[in-house]
């Protein structure tokens, strides 16, 4: 946006800006607005790619009539469509800095061909990505479901031609200056409303290079079976820090973008990562066996009997527990342990002995527990208690 009054000589809004009709209740201080009752009504996120600033002023305004051609995508029919806004219809929504198409302004005709067969898409869809909707559900217990409203979302396009606008820029004794997009793309999409492709001639500083998101031709294999490391993320407290190692969920495709959905193995926390064409590459697969150990307590492969004991736990190792809590609730967390910790009857701390540590009988005469930072609770310190009805399942951490 280039200005912040009307009041200027020069447009409010640029070409390749974000803007939107005013009765859309978009508010920039608010990340999630849910839309209620008729969400089909919400207008459209629009993008500028045609100004008019005329030569005079309107004699009762004062002000200089500005209009400007924007264009959206039309998820019901499937197609593209552009109007014209007066100035003073629109509000501002996002800076054609934020996005990708203003280097469509500088580039020669000839550079610009290296663009076709490449993938591009609406620079709104972001914005429509994040628009939410609310459906009011009347069941015993009266709720409000969240979904997504994409109404609006444009396709992947896929550049089958450049062209040139001969008529960039142009200057009517009526209309004033008329600014273009100086390059235009001829893209073709898939017409989901007919079931066949659709063409178009689209404004280059509309849309957005998507190719560093199609990860398609990569070689990651995306194998359930082993775990990932991100090598430049850790887990970090004062006492301990070590790289953090996730568990693949799934990989999903949203819109144009590739997801990582991943566990971390120490929080327990899901979360996702956008993958590109250099990310991915920094990703790391590691097998199974080489993150944790193999069963410290129970029947191991070779088919032995471990019994639980206070030297199955060392101090300052990581650890993944299976614990059942007083409430009975079982969940498995990753642990790193301070010490173990033993009270006789009469609840008195005493010394274990390297006798002691060593034999399952002491877990039945003394009152045993293990002091650990917990990190499926932000790393904060815990008390476990050390027994076979409690602790279900142990591995040790190996990285």
């Amino acid at each position: 946006m280039k200005q912040n009054s009307t009041n200027s000589n020069e447009p409010l809004y640029k070409l390749g800006d974000l803007v939107t009709y005013l009765t859309n209740p978009f508010l920039k201080s608010v990340n999630e607005l849910v839309l209620k009752a008729k969400s089909e009504y919400t207008p459209p996120v629009l993008v500028v790619f045609e100004i008019t600033n005329p030569k005079n002023f309107n004699e009762q305004t004062g002000k200089k009539d500005v209009q400007y051609n924007c264009i959206f995508f039309n998820s019901k029919t499937c197609l593209f469509e552009r109007k014209w806004f007066k100035e003073t219809e629109l509000k501002f929504v996002s800076d054609h800095e934020n996005g990708s198409g203003n280097e469509f302004e500088t580039i020669s005709l000839c550079d610009a061909q290296q663009y076709v067969n490449k993938k591009f898409i609406l620079k709104s869809v972001d914005v429509e990505l994040k628009k939410l909707k609310s459906n009011f559900e009347k069941t015993d217990n009266v709720k409000t479901k969240i979904t997504a409203h994409l109404d609006f979302v444009s396709p992947i396009l896929t550049v089958l031609e450049v062209l040139s606008n001969e008529n960039k820029k142009v200057f009517d004794n009526i209309t004033g200056t008329k600014l273009r997009s100086a390059i235009l793309f001829k893209c073709k999409w898939f017409n989901a409303t007919k079931q066949t492709f659709s063409e178009d001639l689209i404004p280059s500083n509309v849309l957005t290079n998507v190719e560093q998101f199609d990860i398609s031709k990569s070689e990651f294999s995306f194998d359930k079976d082993n775990y990932y490391l991100f090598p430049e993320s850790t887990v970090k407290d004062k006492v301990y820090e070590v790289q953090d190692i996730v568990e693949l969920l799934n990989i999903s495709f949203n819109t144009y973008y590739y997801e990582f959905v991943y566990k971390n193995i120490f929080t327990q926390k899901i979360n996702n990562m956008i993958l590109t064409q250099d990310n991915i590459s920094a990703i790391q697969e590691i097998p199974r066996e080489d993150v944790f150990s193999s069963e410290l307590i129970g029947i191991n492969p070779q088919r032995i009997f471990k019994q639980l004991t206070p030297s199955t736990f060392k101090k300052g190792a990581f650890y993944k527990i299976v614990y059942k809590d007083k409430m009975g609730k079982i969940t498995e967390r990753m642990i790193y342990v301070i010490d173990i910790i033993a009270f006789n009857k009469s609840f008195t701390k005493v010394t274990l002995t390297p006798t002691q540590r060593s034999k399952t009988q002491t877990l039945h005469d003394l009152h045993c527990y293990i002091e650990a930072y917990c990190l499926l609770r932000n790393g904060d310190k815990r008390h476990f208690i050390l027994n076979h009805e409690n602790i279900l399942s142990v591995k040790r951490f190996l990285l």
